[in-house]
Parts: C-alpha cells; structure tokens; sequence
C-alpha cells in the first residue's frame, strides 16, 4: 500500500528536524507514549478530533499536560498536527516516523495482530525469525484485535503475511463459491 504524502510529509519533516537537533531517538518515544495515549484513550482521541474545539484550546491542554514529557521538537510537530486539524491521521504520521527511524538504523518496525495476547516468549521468537529472514532488527510490536477471529497477521514495512482465521475462510469461502 502506497503512503499518503500529506503522511510522509509530516513524518520526514519530524524526522528530519530531530535528527538535525540530535533528538530522534527521543522523539521516537515519545511518539511511541502519544501514540499508545492516543490509541488507548477514547477521550483523548475525541477531544484532538473534535472540530467543536478551537486549535488554541487543545495546543494549551497539550502544553499543560506534556510540556514537561515532551521535547520542544515533539511539542511543536504536535501543534502543527493540531493548527492544520491532522490528528485523525497521528497514528499513521506516527508509523511512518518509525520507519523513517529504523531505516535510519537498519532496523525495521514490525506488528504482529492477534485474537488474543502473544506471550513475550512467543513475541521474542518472531521477531529473532524476522531478524533473520530481513537481516535487520526488529522492533516488534504486539496488537490484538478480535476480528481476525484466530492465527496472526503480521506486517513488516509495507508486507503483510496474512494467516488470519479470517482470510482462510474469506478463501475458503470463494473457492467454495466460485
């Protein structure tokens, strides 16, 4: 799947910016924290998303909230997302800064989706095979979503091995069918 630029704009200029000021490592997690903040948090997600509230409120809720957790970097890439109403695609500015990042560090992102929660025995064992088979480490996270109903869907860059219950019956189905 294509990136959108608006996306890749935003990430690479994030990138940039915090590499140039020797930050990027720290950027990098702090995106890591907003993001998992984002994704966990329906309030949060609601409130950057709301188009009922002015930018100047959610950039000073912000600053109250994080100027102390975040670097000046982080923060004003936030208040750019926030001045140019770009939160729905944060999760997806935040995915392409990693892989600007481990590109960067010939380290690869990668996400495991599963039914139900991966051990980290099981979690460590795909990714030292996904070290192997990229040549590259793996920072490797773990997603659970219900709908795939059971296996595991695994995306690294822009691959995706599907082995979902899901799609297995999805092509049982068509092979039944046509």
């Amino acid at each position: 799947m294509k990136a959108d630029p608006i996306t890749s704009a935003y990430a690479e200029s994030l990138f940039r910016l915090a590499s140039a000021e020797g930050v990027a490592d720290r950027v990098e997690e702090e995106l890591r924290e907003l993001e998992r903040l984002y994704q966990s948090n329906f309030e949060l997600k609601e409130f950057i998303n709301n188009p009922r509230i002015k930018a100047e409120g959610k950039k000073n809720a912000l600053s109250d909230l994080m100027s102390d957790k975040l670097s000046r970097v982080m923060l004003n890439q936030m208040n750019l997302i926030i001045d140019q109403d770009r939160g729905r695609v944060f999760p997806k500015i935040a995915e392409e800064f990693y892989a600007l990042a481990s590109a960067a560090r010939s380290k690869v992102s990668a996400e495991v989706i599963t039914a139900v929660p991966i051990s980290d025995a099981e979690l460590e064992k795909l990714g030292a095979e996904l070290k192997r088979l990229t040549k590259k480490d793996v920072y490797l996270r773990a997603r659970v979503d219900e709908s795939i109903l059971g296996g595991a869907v695994v995306r690294v860059g822009d691959k995706v091995l599907d082995g979902s219950m899901r799609s297995k019956l999805a092509q049982l189905k068509k092979q039944m069918v046509g």
